[in-house]
């Protein structure tokens, strides 16, 4: 009783690890064939194909044509970004140029403009980033596949005569596979696609091999054909099971086939309502932060509006402490600014420029005032008499007495002046065109 419990868990334990594998499968999939320097005829012909296989067994794929190195490394970005949220089985397949140098392996892109050695770091992409991308998803399993030991046309300008691409040991629940050996040379087929990716896509599609096993299949088939030239090769350090097709033979084993496709289903479906809770809830987190956002953006205007007041206030009584009493009469004291202070009314008068002025252009004269700090406007008709009425008894005010007669504009309902002159007294009149600005505005000193 005790042995059949043990056997029958072992069973289920692979069955789940199946699973596992078959829930969640995300892939890369990179063809270079257009090198400016040495164009290869197969690999874009090899990715597409891969990619095509992979799809219909279960992966999701990004597929990538003719990459430049930021177009590569935007990708492998996106993968493991993507292997690291979605979890599961995680692929990447290159097909093109690669090289190694001093141990370590490079992949080369379309465009990479290499003239020597010290070149591939800088032009090509380190496939040890792939490799670290991967292993930060912390996923169950992860495939890399290199069909890319191709020659290097780049051998006669380097410095070392290192051929293929270095052995590299896979980490801890990956497998890496060669189209050849560390330190050999694969070979571009000569129908549509590579020796060893025209086995493997064979192999691939076979019901119910483990992964182990297809690679196997392909080493042998691709000896055979090169006659031992060419031996594909992998690292592994796989903990468990996995079938790229999970569909069984004959038999119970198709029946167990079907068990795991039931079981992958529930799997999925449970997966996706996990995601669309995930969804939701990102959504109101991201309401959330747009909410606090708002509340930050109005303290902070409300903060910089206080600033600004500060400033402004810092501005006039700076202004105040430059402004300098140069002359007193009366009640009248007259800055160095030009401003002259009523005390008796707390009034601040300043005249306008030399020249006459009609109503408009005053009051715009006025509007732009900003001597001593602004806050200028025009006189109302009876403040300007307080000032008319003194000015030729006081030497400060006779300023606003320019000529024998001159108008000085105020602010009415209508456009009106006053017409004051030196013994002539002063009266007011409608319809006039020219007279002199003067401005005014209430201060307490």
């Amino acid at each position: 009783m005790t042995k059949k419990f043990l056997i029958f868990c072992l069973l289920f334990a692979l069955i789940d690890t199946a699973v596992l594998h078959a829930s969640n499968r995300t892939a890369l999939v990179i063809g270079n064939s257009n090198y400016t320097s040495s164009p290869l005829k197969n690999p874009i012909n090899d990715a597409k194909d891969i990619a095509t296989i992979l799809h219909k067994n279960g992966f999701s794929v990004s597929l990538l044509l003719n990459a430049t190195r930021k177009d590569f490394k935007k990708a492998v970005k996106a993968f493991g970004i993507e292997l690291r949220r979605k979890k599961g089985v995680g692929l990447f397949y290159f097909a093109g140029h690669g090289m190694q140098i001093e141990g370590h392996n490079y992949l080369v892109p379309v465009n990479a403009d290499i003239e020597s050695e010290s070149d591939i770091e800088f032009e090509s992409v380190d496939a040890g980033q792939v490799l670290g991308k991967m292993a930060d998803a912390k996923n169950s399993l992860n495939i890399i596949i290199l069909d890319a030991c191709r020659n290097n046309p780049y051998a006669r300008s380097f410095r070392s005569s290192n051929r293929g691409l270095a052995r590299v040991v896979a980490p801890s629940g990956s497998i890496v596979a060669y189209a050849t050996a560390p330190g050999s040379v694969a070979a571009d087929g000569e129908g549509r696609n590579s020796i060893y990716t025209e086995y493997l896509l064979k192999n691939i599609v076979e019901p119910g091999l483990k992964i182990e096993d297809i690679f196997k299949n392909v080493r042998i088939a691709v000896a055979t054909l090169t006659h031992n030239k060419q031996i594909p090769w992998e690292s592994s350090s796989l903990m468990g099971e996995f079938y790229f097709n999970t569909e069984m033979k004959t038999g119970n084993q198709h029946a167990t086939a079907q068990n795991l496709k039931t079981r992958n289903k529930a799997e999925q479906e449970r997966l996706a309502a996990q995601r669309n809770e995930f969804e939701m809830r990102k959504k109101d987190l991201e309401i959330e932060k747009i909410k606090r956002e708002k509340v930050k953006l109005e303290l902070e205007r409300k903060k910089l509006e206080q600033e600004l007041r500060r400033i402004e206030e810092e501005k006039k009584v700076m202004l105040k402490e430059e402004t300098l009493i140069v002359e007193r009469d009366g009640q009248y004291e007259k800055s160095n600014n030009g401003i002259v202070f009523d005390s008796a009314t707390s009034l601040e008068w300043f005249l306008g420029p030399e020249k006459n002025m009609g109503w408009h252009e005053s009051k715009k004269w006025i509007s732009n005032l900003t001597i001593g700090g602004g806050g200028w406007r025009m006189p109302s008709r009876k403040e300007l008499r307080t000032v008319s009425r003194r000015a030729n008894e006081v030497n400060i005010l006779i300023p606003f007495l320019r000529s024998s007669a001159c108008n000085l504009w105020y602010s009415n309902s209508s456009i009106e002046g006053f017409k004051t002159g030196s013994g002539c007294g002063m009266w007011p009149f409608v319809d006039v065109n020219t007279g002199t600005a003067i401005a005014v505005r209430s201060l307490k000193h």
